[in-house]
């Protein structure tokens, strides 16, 4: 059994959302992003919270 925590604070990534225009040219879609984290990142953005929690 490990004695150690990996934690780290959250860092998403913004993914953007693209289309591709009737000449081809791929265009962002303004005002449409989100942030997303996978779940070993997300667990690790918990284990530091709850590490920050108890040491103060």
């Amino acid at each position: 059994m490990s004695s150690t925590i990996s934690a780290a604070p959250l860092n998403p990534v913004t993914v953007k959302k693209f289309y591709t225009a009737a000449d081809g040219t791929i265009v962002y879609r303004p005002g449409e992003q989100f942030q997303v984290a996978d779940l070993a990142t997300v667990q690790r953005a918990v284990n530091f919270a709850s590490l920050q929690s108890l040491q103060r």
